[in-house]
């Protein structure tokens, strides 16, 4: 079963090679080969997805920095009040 995956990977990745030695593809200010690079690329990405994406959330889940959220002090009223006199104070001395 596997080398039957890696024989079709193989002959589309031939395929592709053989389509990026045509002439055609670079005549025209190489606008083809722009395109068909993208698709080249998107088609690669998708095909071998099962081989890279367990091995990216593997990783992402080992190197990831865990999130902190905000956790509001126990005293948050009394900041909150402090603060508030603070600015008033601020606000009668200027």
């Amino acid at each position: 079963m596997l080398e039957q995956v890696l024989d079709m990977l193989y002959g589309l990745y031939l395929f592709d090679i053989m389509i990026f030695s045509n002439i055609w593809l670079y005549i025209p200010l190489m606008i083809p080969f722009f395109f068909y690079l993208m698709f080249f690329m998107m088609k690669w990405a998708i095909l071998i997805a099962p081989i890279w994406l367990p091995i990216k959330i593997l990783l992402d889940s080992i190197f990831k920095e865990k999130k902190q959220y905000f956790v509001p002090p126990d005293n948050l009223e009394v900041n909150i009040k402090e603060f508030k006199q603070y600015l008033k104070n601020k606000k009668k001395g200027e």
